[in-house]
């Protein structure tokens, strides 16, 4: 493997134009400035430098490979303050993953204005009802609904999302006692610890998403266990009604979530800051 180090040290060497300078300039000695140059020669096989007791001089070969190593120091530098205003302002890519329906009903109508308002951060937002690993596919963080499975993660808490049984008023006179319940596949436990002790109650159907639970729900099919900022423009208009009020509600807590041992940067702080005021008033 090249030794980039080497390169960075010749460059000091043809700029100042003495081992001593560039020694002193890398906190080096004037020996092992000697022995890296001679290193660098051997390496590409060309003598780079001309010695003498008392001046160095580039060859020819010199000249052109000192161009090259400038180039190098200049991306390195360019590189290194990227970095520096990348840990003091918000920008580069902010990659987040959450479920459909949490991304449908109530990201979409708010990530707009961030955009905007950080036109430096490159907002790539992932939708999958799966709880994907952070690190692993490369994401800077999740938004999730409901008890966090992962220890290892920092959870910032943007808000609750009131769950509660609700069904059309066709199921309703249809079937009155009966408890046909459709619901989230990762919610079936929680659900029938909930509903269960009720002796008409059966679990009907799952799905892996919300929306189809939802509409199953304005089918008549049975009773959806749904978020109220899903169901409360139906509610409003009289599509769906609100039932078993004295059983249990199922609250969900949403959380923001990060690697804790990557840290939050600027960048999410900043979607953080800006999400959770609005996330909030969403969930009103």
């Amino acid at each position: 493997m090249k030794n980039y180090n080497d390169r960075v040290v010749f460059a000091h060497v043809a700029q100042s134009g003495s081992f001593t300078a560039a020694a002193k300039a890398l906190n080096l000695t004037k020996s092992n400035v000697s022995q890296r140059i001679s290193r660098l020669e051997q390496e590409i096989g060309v003598r780079l430098l001309e010695r003498t007791t008392r001046s160095i001089s580039l060859t020819e070969a010199g000249r052109l490979y000192f161009e090259y190593c400038q180039q190098i120091i200049h991306q390195l530098a360019q590189g290194e303050n990227k970095i520096l205003q990348m840990l003091e302002k918000p920008m580069g890519e902010l990659k987040i993953t959450t479920s459909l329906t949490l991304g449908e009903q109530l990201l979409r109508p708010i990530l707009a204005e961030f955009i905007f308002k950080f036109p430096e951060v490159k907002l790539n937002m992932f939708y999958d009802n799966q709880r994907l690993d952070l690190i692993r596919e490369g994401f800077d963080a999740g938004i999730r609904i409901g008890p966090l499975d992962d220890s290892s993660l920092v959870a910032k808490k943007l808000g609750i999302a009131r769950i509660a049984a609700y069904a059309s008023p066709e199921y309703i006179s249809a079937h009155p006692g009966r408890m046909d319940l459709l619901v989230m596949e990762a919610n079936r436990e929680r659900v029938y610890q909930a509903y269960g002790h009720n002796k008409n109650t059966v679990i009907k159907a799952s799905a892996n998403e919300l929306s189809t639970i939802y509409e199953w729900t304005l089918a008549g099919l049975g009773i959806g266990v749904l978020p109220h900022y899903m169901i409360r423009e139906s509610v409003k208009s009289g599509r769906l009604l609100r039932v078993l009020t004295n059983f249990p509600l199922m609250d969900g807590e949403i959380n923001l979530v990060y690697p804790s041992r990557v840290g939050a940067t600027p960048k999410l702080h900043a979607f953080i800051d800006f999400i959770q005021p609005r996330l909030s008033q969403q969930l009103l």
